[in-house]
């Protein structure tokens, strides 16, 4: 007798119990922790690669809210309601970058996709959830940036040990001292350390500074390239711990300032000898410019009140522009006194009136001013000196106005605001502009804007003694501008609460 064949659904029935095998099986070993939870956060079933990831066996996690894994911070627990809004309506969530928490409370990056599970009906029940630890990938990543970021940088970038044996060297260090990286690593740092007791001896204190988990930013000092030669740099050092926390090494970041202390030695020769001779000049000047005003005072006063009106004209001519340049010769004075330690007491002055007086002297001896309009708002008192806060509006509102552009009238603006612990000044014009290349040069002395004719008035000189006059301060100064939209020169004045009513500093 044959035996039974086996009817259709005992087979169908067979190949379902089969597939629920085979798919219980790839989701206990898939090395994704796979995670189901009802649309209330119910956790329904949990992988072994979930108890690995999160720290929770299955016996602990099962029936518990997904909220155990999830970061005790509400934005991320906002994020769990939305995502379970989403799958309630039967979206699919791919690949989605997040954190997640483990039982020991460490928090960690994942990858996470989660997919709807639906019942018989079709309707949405559970949530199914895949999650992958990313966060070595995401250090990989990190390092890999790092990386690139040292290679490509600027700086000569090294790394040491705590003995000064060289760990590290980036293409940078190999166009600052070099050598090449293969020449370098392994080597003791002292290779670029010049043979100066007084350099190696530096060396040691900065490596028992690092060792002491101290960082060291903008030391300047001396190094040595391979050929020999010695040039300056500015250095900052960091130290590098392990994972323990202990100080292992030091990332050191290097930056060549020899071209900069040069410039700056050629700056400071220049505008020593440009204010010895403006001191010069001025002490020169004086006492003639004093006797030119009171001798063409005294002939407007003698000439009386029925003078040829052209006569009387010009004397006034005269005395404005003899005050004009007596004002001038004292600031100028003034101003070249700073660089060689004649430096005023500060007191409380108007700012207002140093504004008011420059404009007036200017417009009365000036044609390019006469024909200006020159405006301000209302301007603050400053800790200041008097001379020189007017020599300083005399340069900024004579250059704002004599630098115009052809067939448009000139206007002048000067405006003051507080900013944080400074007052800051702006004198905006509609000229010409200046150049981007010379924003930073053009207060250096006898540097001018490329578009000012050769045959124009102005030596260059005055934006410098501006600038010494703002350094005086201890504030700044500086110019916005682009060609053909005009330049707004901006300089900062600190503000000082502790002034007493008479203008004096307590």
């Amino acid at each position: 007798m044959k035996p039974a064949r086996p009817d259709a659904s005992a087979s169908l029935g067979r190949t379902e119990y089969d597939s629920a095998q085979y798919q219980a099986a790839i989701v206990e070993n898939s090395d994704d922790a796979i995670v189901s939870k009802d649309l209330g956060g119910k956790i329904l079933s949990w992988n072994d690669a979930a108890t690995q990831m999160y720290g929770y066996t299955a016996e602990e996690a099962i029936g518990q809210p997904i909220d155990i894994v999830i970061p005790e911070n509400p934005a991320r627990q906002q994020e769990e309601q939305e995502i379970r809004a989403r799958i309630a309506r039967g979206e699919r969530i791919q690949h989605y970058e997040t954190i997640r928490r483990r039982k020991d409370g460490t928090r960690f990056e994942i990858s996470l996709s989660i997919s709807p599970v639906r019942d018989a009906h079709g309707q949405v029940v559970a949530a199914a959830g895949f999650a992958r630890d990313i966060s070595e990938r995401r250090v990989f990543q990190t390092a890999q940036y790092q990386a690139a970021i040292v290679e490509n940088s600027d700086d000569a970038i090294v790394s040491k040990d705590l003995a000064g044996k060289i760990l590290s060297w980036n293409d940078a260090a190999t166009q600052m001292y070099g050598y090449t990286a293969e020449e370098a690593i392994g080597q003791p740092i002292d290779i670029v350390i010049p043979d100066d007791p007084a350099r190696q001896q530096e060396e040691l204190d900065i490596r028992a500074r690092i060792a002491r988990g101290e960082r060291i930013q903008h030391y300047e000092t001396t190094r040595r390239r391979k050929d020999g030669t010695r040039f300056e740099i500015s250095l900052s050092i960091s130290p590098v711990r392990d994972a323990n926390g202990q100080v292992v090494a030091a990332a050191g970041f290097a930056r060549d300032i020899s071209e900069r202390r040069r410039l700056q030695d050629e700056r400071n020769r220049t505008t020593g000898l440009l204010a010895r001779f403006a001191d010069f000049s001025a002490h020169d000047f004086k006492t003639p410019i004093h006797h030119i005003l009171w001798n063409s005072q005294e002939a407007a006063n003698l000439i009386g009140p029925d003078a040829d009106p052209e006569l009387k004209e010009l004397l006034t001519r005269i005395v404005d522009s003899s005050r004009w340049v007596q004002r001038r010769t004292l600031g100028l004075q003034a101003a070249s006194g700073l660089t060689q330690g004649r430096l005023p007491s500060r007191k409380l002055v108007s700012s207002q009136k140093a504004f008011d007086e420059s404009r007036d002297m200017l417009v009365a001896v000036d044609q390019f001013a006469e024909e200006a309009t020159i405006t301000s708002d209302p301007l603050p008192q400053v800790v200041s000196d008097e001379v020189l806060l007017g020599f300083l509006f005399q340069n900024l509102l004579q250059n704002a106005c004599k630098y115009g552009r052809v067939d448009t009238a000139v206007t002048v603006h000067v405006s003051a605001k507080r900013v944080a612990d400074a007052w800051t000044f702006s004198i905006k014009d509609n000229g010409r502009g200046i150049q981007r290349e010379r924003l930073d040069s053009i207060f250096e002395p006898y540097v001018r804007g490329t578009n000012v004719g050769a045959d124009e008035p102005g030596s260059g000189i005055g934006l410098n003694f501006c600038r010494t006059i703002i350094e005086w301060h201890n504030g700044k100064l500086w110019a916005e501008s682009g060609p053909n939209v005009g330049s707004t020169f901006k300089f900062t004045i600190p503000y000082y609460s502790n002034t007493t009513a008479d203008g004096n500093e307590r």
